[in-house]
């Protein structure tokens, strides 16, 4: 049999970091006509719910392999987003052209990918039991 403990920790991560990612922007953009300093409000949120999402995917949604391939788009999300934020931050010659809006788009059609590849995958692999 073989271990996906690995695998598991990492969509869990990655899961996380998307609904941090996800819940903070959305948070601190609603509140900003409301709140002055709507970040210190969404910060502890996006962290709140990052912690709850990563753990329940590695805990309860992992057992259900119909939404492994589920997991594995939504952790690619985040880790995109991550790694253009830091492209951004580290090269300071990309800053004029990788915009946020440019890196979510990138990050969604990532998600989209590895969606679909995990679940062709997952196919293939139902197939070969049979």
């Amino acid at each position: 049999m073989v271990s996906h403990a690995g695998t598991r920790a990492l969509v869990s991560v990655g899961t996380g970091v998307t609904a941090f990612l996800v819940v903070t922007a959305g948070l601190a953009a609603a509140l900003t006509p409301h709140v002055a300093f709507s970040v210190l409000v969404a910060l502890p949120a996006g962290v709140a719910v990052g912690v709850v999402v990563g753990l329940l995917s590695g805990s309860r949604l992992w057992s259900h392999a119909s939404l492994r391939p589920l997991l594995f788009g939504a952790g690619a999300v985040g880790y995109t987003l991550v790694g253009g934020a830091a492209v951004t931050y580290t090269v300071p010659q990309t800053r004029g052209y990788l915009t946020v809006r440019q890196t979510a788009v990138a990050a969604g059609v990532v998600g989209a990918a590895v969606f679909t590849a995990a679940r062709a995958t997952r196919r293939v692999d139902t197939a070969r039991r049979d």
